[in-house]
């Protein structure tokens, strides 16, 4: 399979580059927010006859909440600024098939040399990120 020049699976190898690039940093978070929950709640549980599904449900997922919440923010703006995945793999192509908006940005503004436009792309991509992270906090807040 000519991975990086068909159309159709440009893109998922990029996704899968963007994940490897981003699942060490959400597993050290992750592992950092489990340690920070105590052990004693988990002894507590297993006296009262918790199982692990339950010391799952009712302790380590609360516990971890403000992480869930962290790390779901910070992939969020790690993904929507993926400019060297596209840059170095495909760069837009083929077919502009992964053409992402960064990419895009760069593309308009250091090939194009067209800044203004360039800027109000950026202005955009500013705004629906501050927009995501709004919802995120919103919907985290509301639980």
């Amino acid at each position: 399979i000519s991975w990086l020049s068909d159309s159709v699976w440009a893109m998922p190898v990029v996704i899968l580059v963007s994940i490897w690039k981003q699942i060490g940093f959400n597993l050290v978070v992750f592992l950092a927010g489990l340690q920070a929950i105590p052990s004693t709640r988990y002894e507590a549980a297993e006296l009262d006859g918790a199982n692990g599904w339950q010391q799952f449900l009712y302790i380590t997922l609360p516990g971890i909440q403000s992480t869930l919440i962290f790390t779901a923010i910070t992939t969020t703006i790690f993904t929507l600024k993926s400019f060297e995945q596209v840059y170095i793999i495909t760069g837009g192509g083929p077919l502009n098939s992964t053409n992402l908006l960064v990419y895009y940005i760069y593309d308009r503004a250091f090939a194009q040399f067209d800044f203004g436009y360039a800027a109000a792309a950026a202005m955009v991509l500013l705004l629906f990120t501050f927009g995501l992270v709004y919802l995120q906090l919103q919907n985290s807040t509301q639980e």
